[in-house]
């Protein structure tokens, strides 16, 4: 440890030093702890880019695994994105037909999900809220019949609630829209919640005629969205 700053003078005195040779041993000591301080502060910093550096790296080995197991089935990607295409394809093409199959679908899952619920009730009537569980399973099994009886109600329903969710979006995105006005490209952000509360009232206006075609359209869209995504990707892996 470096001697304090009264020990250093009473020592400069006793060997006789000049001014100038005490003023030259004082900044020889500050210089050593201004290269300590300095030293401290570069190895943070190294230790703040080792981390960072081993982040990337970690992020980078991911990537790479990533692109290997897709690369590794890229043919079946292909085959699966191809598939997704033909029947978004078809989904548009007959938008009645598959708006009834996504209907009875839904049903039967409602059936049975509510089954396997009210099977796990059994020999459970100390369960907390056991009324509420039970009244759940009823209606789940209630609604999943009258999806496969009357899948033109079903159909009404779901459009109901479509109509419903994209006013909502619609309005939420329009109000976000005139919150963030100064920030760039808020009017992106404010035409595609006009597009939503168009698009749901037109789909207002035409019902019950909507509701026969209108699910079997999304699906068919997002089919083909998902569908070109994944058949793309895996063809541009393939070819890498």
């Amino acid at each position: 440890m470096e001697p304090a700053f009264e020990e250093l003078v009473a020592a400069s005195q006793a060997r006789g030093w000049t001014a100038q040779e005490t003023a030259a041993t004082l900044l020889k000591i500050a210089k050593a702890h201004a290269d300590r301080l300095e030293a401290i502060v570069d190895t943070d910093g190294f230790w703040r880019r080792a981390g960072s550096n081993s982040l990337d790296a970690a992020a980078e080995i991911f990537r790479e695994a990533m692109r290997q197991t897709v690369k590794r089935y890229s043919l079946w990607y292909l085959v699966e994105g191809v598939l997704l295409v033909t029947a978004g394809i078809l989904a548009v093409i007959f938008p009645m037909i598959s708006s009834v199959a996504v209907v009875v679908l839904l049903g039967w899952l409602l059936i049975i999900s509510g089954a396997l619920q009210g099977i796990s009730l059994v020999g459970a009537g100390h369960v907390p809220h056991f009324w509420l569980q039970l009244i759940s399973v009823i209606l789940a099994v209630m609604i999943g019949l009258l999806f496969l009886r009357h899948p033109g109600n079903g159909l009404l329903t779901i459009t109901l609630l479509l109509i419903v969710f994209f006013m909502i979006e619609g309005i939420s995105k329009v109000v976000f829209a005139l919150t963030i006005r100064p920030f760039p490209n808020w009017g992106w952000v404010l035409g595609s919640g006009l597009i939503g509360i168009l698009l749901s009232l037109m789909v207002w206006i035409r019902i019950p005629l909507t509701a026969m075609w209108l699910i079997g359209l999304l699906l068919g869209i997002e089919l083909i969205s998902v569908g070109a995504a994944t058949a793309y990707l895996a063809w541009r892996i393939r070819k890498s």
